[in-house]
């Protein structure tokens, strides 16, 4: 085998395991997650997921065993659900799971919900 040839195998060697190594960083199981998120002007904090286990892939998180603190003027809101899907990157929260939100004087349950909080 030639000197170009061994060279060649190592590189693709190389490349490929650079790529499975990136791919592995991307998904990866997560336990005991938290997500904070703050205000981008006031730096006050805006809401936080908390997440018994999960799947992390990028900027996308699938959670099991959720919890979610809204901060808001008023004193902070908790919603109580099985599952969501976390978008850290558009600041989105969905589940179609039931939920229990309750915050001071409410007390609420439901199936499913949407957050926004860009």
């Amino acid at each position: 085998m030639s000197q170009s040839c061994r060279h060649f195998f190592l590189f693709a060697f190389l490349f490929s395991l650079a790529i499975s190594l990136t791919a592995s960083e991307n998904n990866a199981h997560v336990e005991n997650f938290r997500f904070k998120e703050y205000d981008k002007v006031t730096k006050a904090l805006k809401f936080l997921v908390f997440g018994k286990k999960g799947q992390k892939n990028g900027k996308e998180v699938h959670l099991k065993g959720v919890r979610i603190v809204m901060i808001n003027d008023r004193k902070p809101l908790n919603i109580i659900t099985d599952a969501c899907f976390l978008d850290t990157q558009e600041k989105t929260c969905s589940s179609q799971a039931p939920i229990k939100v309750s915050g001071e004087n409410i007390v609420m349950t439901g199936e499913g919900y949407d957050l926004n909080n860009k």
